[in-house]
């Protein structure tokens, strides 16, 4: 994620926002939701990006930093 400069998600939240926040706590806040079932992702930013004939375009999903996978 970090070596694709990756998008803030809906919520606007960044990489370097969840490091000062701390990774190891959002992780034991997830696995805690996650094993309460109280786990919810959230909707993800749609944004549309150009193809490569530069007349259409195609949506990409952006989902917040924590509903990512590596």
């Amino acid at each position: 994620m970090r070596a694709n400069r990756g998008a803030a998600g809906i919520d606007g939240q960044t990489i370097a926002e969840v490091e000062t926040y701390g990774v190891a706590r959002m992780l034991d806040e997830l696995r805690l939701q996650l094993v309460t079932h109280r786990y919810r992702p959230a909707p993800v930013r749609r944004v549309y990006i150009p193809k490569a004939d530069g007349v259409s375009r195609r949506p990409l999903g952006i989902p917040r930093v924590r509903d990512r996978g590596t």
